[in-house]
């Protein structure tokens, strides 16, 4: 689900900035993912028997994935510095992910 969101977003952000006059490059845009069975789900196209379940509009983060418009790529939950807006991180976890955000 998140991944759709961020999708949707990430699509709708580019073409604000594309508005504005600001150029962007021609790959895709990269959105880090820890979910490896999202990933995989994205990445291979096809039938899977215990995909039935999954709505149509979670389909979407494939097809932008096929068509190059997005690339999911796999970051260890550790590395993943967005969890310092969502969870709540240990001490020495909030202070790396806080560096990582100011540049320091």
């Amino acid at each position: 689900m998140s991944a759709c969101a961020a999708t949707q977003e990430a699509i709708w952000l580019r073409s604000v900035l594309i508005d504005l006059g600001i150029m962007q490059k021609s790959e895709g845009i990269v959105i880090n993912e820890d979910n490896k069975s999202c990933i995989e789900f994205s990445n291979n196209p096809g039938s899977y028997r215990r995909t039935k379940h999954i709505d149509i509009k979670y389909h979407f983060v494939r097809e932008r994935t096929l068509t190059g418009e997005v690339k999911l790529e796999y970051i260890p939950t550790k590395s993943q510095i967005a969890d310092i807006f969502t969870k709540a991180l240990a001490k020495d976890l909030f202070t790396k992910f806080r560096d990582l955000l100011l540049g320091v």
